[in-house]
Parts: structure tokens; sequence; C-alpha cells
């Protein structure tokens, strides 16, 4: 017979059909041929306090037990998982409490100590949902307001040692707060009007799908097929939030129906993008394989700069799907989530997927032809602004290296590099790849036969299948007979300065840069109150003076300006973005020098920069004498 959860505060008027779904499941210690079976109870009537309470129940045995807290978080790429806001930890077999110990050299790792006769241990265990961002990945950043929250499993979860988390099965239940609704792609067993009484699913599953719930929900079917539905969860901070008008809703569905062209097929049973829309959160998305996390701002659906900025997520995190669920780098598959991953490949796993969403945008209509270019202008220019960081990290090994970028700042990214440099390059070389192709057939082919080939296959939700880079060449050649092997190789281990440019010089463009404001570039400064003149004076800086980042080598830099230092005046002015720009139109007259004054703790720095040339933005323009293949790139498939 079970041990009884702590019922620690549920209402059990309201559980007592969840509880009778739930213990109809046997919950005793394992045969040698069945897996290990957890059962959660998750409590979130406070979250709007940013409380995730947990009850589990873990077979055990009498002895030492360990438990592990998940370190590694698929698709975040380093070890980041949210021990910190961990609290509350207790174990029990029977009520009687048990003692335990933390790894002394493993954080993520507890040592209980199993009593005689024992065969279930509880555990107890809350999450702290952070207010505001403490460090790496989304279990450190809110999950929770008021209104909503985002359930990721792995933030209240211990589970023992196994070979895999494929053979660890899980049987959660879920309270939340009353009246409101959730949305998530997790087969539902048995649901109440704050309750519900998931399917048992391993754990492996359970981490992949997270679940999000509020006060404004609204369900929005993106496909008319009744095998493998699309549907798009919006879960806002006001009702207002979450009523997107029907030309956002018809470009969701043209992106389903394009990704579907290119794909051929849908390796899921259901999928739901999941979309919180608050001001509460940190905008951000992240891909499991039947739903998408994407945190967006309260008004993404209202304000058509937010919408032009951040609705690229949606083709990118779906395209994660295939690429990246279905279909795994070798390296990047774990057998557990403490085992540490090799993200060599991360340049196809996101790099691809990065051209794929540029790719994406242009084809639903998400983005106009003009700012598929100026996208690409600004990618190509913000990774050939001099950058010296290229002269000692190549591509391949700041993919090896992705654990230590991703929660780096965003100070020196010229010379570290950042993050962001594997995606934007990565996309820029997937470019040159798919040009290659065209020209090689005669346009007869393209990446999208790749795609199609490498990622396509039966219609059927099965495991994930792992491939290297042997694989990939190998695809890439029955599509276009090639060196691939030699072509990624130079690219990814070159050391010169500039990114490389072929994709756009074959496809009929170059970069060209004119003091005209680039679309890309003026909805980054306007939504993140800044100025970005990279490529004039070298400086990044937000609206209240502070110095985002400094280009090595520009005029900005060689005056002694460095990230942090807070500008407070401009030629004798106030400090203003207006008053920077002012400045450097006058400066294009000769004997009009740029003057600021930066301040650096107690510290006065003044600069005086010789530069004459105003304002600079990339732009692509049009080579004569060559077709325009982006053209044809981005033309609709799937209408």
């Amino acid at each position: 017979m079970c041990t009884p959860f702590p019922i620690r505060s549920f209402a059990k008027a309201s559980l007592c059909m969840l509880f009778l779904a739930v213990s109809s499941l046997d919950c005793s210690s394992p045969t040698r041929n069945e897996p290990p079976l957890i059962k959660m109870r998750v409590d979130l009537s406070n979250a709007v306090q940013g409380i995730f309470h947990a009850d589990l129940q873990i077979p055990c045995a009498e002895g030492t037990l360990s438990l592990h807290y998940p370190k590694w978080i698929p698709g975040e790429h380093c070890p980041n998982g949210p021990i910190m806001q961990l609290a509350g930890v207790q174990f029990s077999t029977s009520g009687k409490p048990v003692s335990w110990q933390r790894d002394p050299d493993d954080m993520y790792t507890f040592h209980c100590t199993i009593p005689e006769n024992a065969t279930l241990l509880d555990a107890s265990l809350d999450y702290l949902s952070p207010s505001s961002i403490t460090g790496p990945g989304y279990g450190y950043s809110p999950s929770s307001t008021g209104r909503l929250f985002s359930l990721l499993w792995y933030s209240i979860l211990l589970y023992p040692e196994a070979e895999s988390t494929d053979n660890v099965m899980c049987e959660a239940s879920l309270r939340f707060p009353a009246g409101w609704k959730i949305a998530t792609s997790l087969p539902i067993r048995a649901q109440g009007n704050d309750t519900v009484a998931f399917d048992r699913v391993s754990l492996t599953r359970l981490v992949d799908s997270p679940v999000m719930g509020g006060e404004n929900v609204r369900s929005i079917s993106l496909s008319e097929e009744k095998a493998a539905p699309v549907t798009m969860d919006l879960i806002g901070d006001s009702p207002e939030a979450v009523e997107a008008d029907s030309s956002q809703i018809m470009l969701c569905r043209n992106v389903v129906r394009e990704v579907d062209a290119l794909f051929g097929v849908r390796h899921f049973q259901t999928y739901h993008f999941l979309i919180s829309l608050s001001d509460l959160v940190v905008v951000d998305g992240i891909e499991h394989h039947e739903s998408t996390d994407i945190r967006l701002p309260e008004r993404a659906f209202l304000d058509a700069r937010i919408w032009k900025r951040r609705s690229y997520l949606i083709p990118h995190e779906y395209v994660h799907s295939w690429n990246g669920k279905f279909k795994r780098p070798l390296g990047l598959l774990a057998t557990d989530l403490q085992q540490p991953v090799q993200t060599d490949l991360l340049w196809v796993y996101e790099g691809l997927t990065r051209y794929l969403d540029v790719v994406l945008t242009g084809r639903s209509g998400l983005r106009t032809q003009d700012e598929v270019h100026d996208y690409l202008a600004w990618a190509a220019g913000y990774l050939n602004q001099d950058r010296p960081g290229r002269t000692w990290r190549s591509l391949h090994d700041a993919s090896v290296s992705a654990q230590l970028l991703y929660p780096a700042s965003d100070e020196w990214t010229t010379w570290r590099r950042g993050w962001m440099d594997i995606y934007d390059e990565g996309a820029l070389l997937w470019l040159e790849a798919d040009a290659t192709i065209r020209e090689m057939s005669g346009g007869q082919h393209s990446l999208d036969d790749f795609c199609r080939q490498f990622y396509g296959g039966k219609a059927e939700l099965s495991g994930v299948e792992t491939y290297t880079i042997d694989d990939v060449v190998k695809s890439l050649d029955k599509i276009a007979h090639f060196d691939w092997e030699k072509f990624f190789s130079e690219r990814l281990n070159s050391h010169e300065p500039a990114a490389p440019m072929g994709g756009l010089t074959r496809a009929g463009w170059e970069v060209t840069y004119s003091d005209s404001p680039n679309s890309q570039v003026s909805l980054r400064e306007n939504l993140e109150k800044r100025i970005d003149a990279s490529w004039s004076i070298g400086l990044s800086v937000f609206d209240d003076g502070l110095v985002q980042d400094v280009v090595p080598g520009s005029p900005g830099f060689k005056t002694g300006i460095a990230p942090g230092m807070k500008v407070t005046k401009v030629n004798g002015e106030k400090w203003s973005i207006q008053a920077l720009r002012k400045a450097m139109t006058r400066a294009k007259s000769p004997g009009n020098p740029i003057e600021l004054v930066l301040q650096q703790g107690r510290r006065e720095l003044k600069s005086r920069m010789e530069y004459h040339d105003g304002e600079k933005y990339p732009h692509l323009r049009r080579l004569g004498g060559k077709d325009d293949m982006l053209e044809r790139i981005i033309a609709p498939r799937g209408r």
C-alpha cells in the first residue's frame, strides 16, 4: 500500500477526483524489470508570491540513496540548473524524518540515509522564482507574476541515479490558483477546476514539457489537420495582452505551413506555442519537442515595434522541434541531466536554426523582404565591425566553449565574442551553403532539400535521432557533390577578422554603410533605449549615458572609454542620445571633434575623438551582374 503524500495546503475537496486518478496507480517499489516511478504533487497556489511547492514520492531501499537535482538543462547548453533557488528540502519515510547530506563535491547531489524496511521516500521542497534575473538560464529569471506562471519541472525535481532519464517514470499532478487556466503539451489524465493529473511519462519527457497558466489564457488553432495539431496558447498579465489580431494569427499559421513545406512531416503528437506576455518576465525563448517556452513583453501583440523585433522567436523555436529535438548532435544527447554535453556542433543546432528563422520570417510574412535584408545586413555588419575576437576565437571554439559564453555579460563581445556569434555567424555560413547548392545545381536544389532529407523521414513520434558532422557532410553531398568537409573546416576554424561573406555575394548582395538608419538596428535602439554607434565611434550607449560596450580599435576605445562608464556631457551639453547624434553630424565638418565627459566612480574621463564620418549603419546593396538569389530563398513555399 502506498504511503500517502503530505497534503500541505492542498484543498481536499477540490483534489478528491485528482487523488482518485493518482491513487489508482501502483506506487510500490519497482521490480527489476520495471523502471523506478516518481510521483509528484506540485502546488502553485503561492505562485503569485513566487513559491512553487512540490511533494515527491521516490522508491527506496535500506542504505544510502543519492538524489540528483537537474544540472544540465536541455536547450540551455550549460550547467545552470537553478539549485540556488531551492529551499525547504526535507525527507521522510512513513512520516519519520530521514537524515541527508549534500555531496561536498557535487552541489547538485543529496545523499539520504534510508532506514530498514523503507520502500518509499517522501521529499518536500520549494523552488523560489526570482523577481529579477539572477543568473544564466530560465530557472534564474522570473517564472511567475501575480497573474501567470511558467512551470519548469526540473526546477522542483529530485530523482535517483539511473542509466538514463528515459528509464525513470513520473506521475505528476498540479494544483494552480483558482480561476486560472493552464496550457501544456503533456497528456492529461484527469482535470478539475484548479487541479490536473497528467499521464505517466518518462522523466525525459516531463522535463521537456513545461506548463504555463494564468488568469488570461487564449488558445488559437494554427493548423487545420486533426493529426498532430498545432496550437498557440497566449498567457497574459492582462486581458488585452492576449488579443492577437487576425493578421498576426494568419502570419503564425503561415509559419506552420512554411515549416511543413520545409520538412515535410511533423514528429510530434501535438504542438503548443506556449507564449507568456508580461513585462515582469525576461524576454527569451527556448525549445521543446512538443512546445515552446516563449516569454515576451506584455504588449508584444499590441505594439508593432515589439512584434517586429521578437516574432522571429516563433519560427526559431518551432524549427528546433526538428533541428535539436527530433534530431540532435550526438554530443548534445546526455543520458541524464547531470552529464556534461559537448556543444561543438552548436553551429548546426543553433546556427542552422537561426538561418532558417531568417528565411521563414520572409516566407511567412513576419518580415518584409527589405526587413530580411536589413537583418542580414545587421548580422554581417555586426560580425565585421573590426572584430578582433575572431582572430583568436574561431566559430568552432565559440561553439565548443558555449557553456562559458551563455552566462557571460554583453561587455567586450567584439573581443571575447558572445554566444550570439554562434547563431549569426552560423546563419551566414548556412546561407553560403545554401547558395553553393543552388549554384552547383543550376537552381534545381537548395538547402530545403537537405532539410527535408536530413530532418524529414516518417511522420511519427519516436526517440531522438543523433548525428555527427560526418552525417551532415554525407547528407549534403547527396544533394550536391562537393567537398563539404573542407568547406566547413575552413570556415569553422578561420581566424580572419571578418566573418564569411560568401553567401551574400553569391546571392547577389554586398554589405555597405551609410548614415541611413537600418530598420533592425532602429528597432533595437528604440526598444532597448540606447544608441548603437558601433560602426562609427565604436560605442553602444543607453539613454541614461551608461556605456554598454566598446569596439576595440574604434575612436571611442582609443580615447580610453570602457563599458560601465557613464557619459555625462557631449560637446559641453548634458548627455542625451540626441546630443550625441548632433555631435556626430557636426563633426562631419573639419575641425569639429566629438568631446565627451564620462564618469567611472569618482573618476572623470574626458574623451576627444577626431572622427568626421558621421553616423554609419550597415545595408545590403545589389551586386551588378548577379541574380537576386535572396529573393528566391525567401519566396513562400507553403502558400
